[in-house]
């Protein structure tokens, strides 16, 4: 005689409504604007080439000297801050 397996309805998956995700940081710059890199040039002329990751590149940049700034203002000893800034 063969077993019939039935599933109970009480192991049901729960699923979150929504999840937080970190924002991804990103910068935007006009074609006409002026360059972030602080050449006095517009955009298309100095970086377009590079597109994108030029962007993203200086959004790194901007986010890790944030980061040695908090924590040179919390009293994290230099050391410390030279072996966050190697990571990074």
């Amino acid at each position: 005689m063969a077993k019939s397996r039935t599933r109970k309805a009480s192991q049901k998956l729960v699923i979150p409504k929504s999840v937080d995700l970190p924002r991804r940081k990103t910068l935007r710059v006009g074609r006409n604007e002026l360059c972030p890199c602080g050449s006095n040039r517009k955009y298309k002329d100095c970086h377009v080439s590079e597109g994108q990751a030029y962007l993203d590149k200086l959004v790194r940049e901007q986010e890790r000297k944030k980061l040695l700034q908090e924590q040179k203002e919390a009293g994290v000893p230099w050391y410390k801050r030279l072996i966050t800034k190697a990571l990074n």
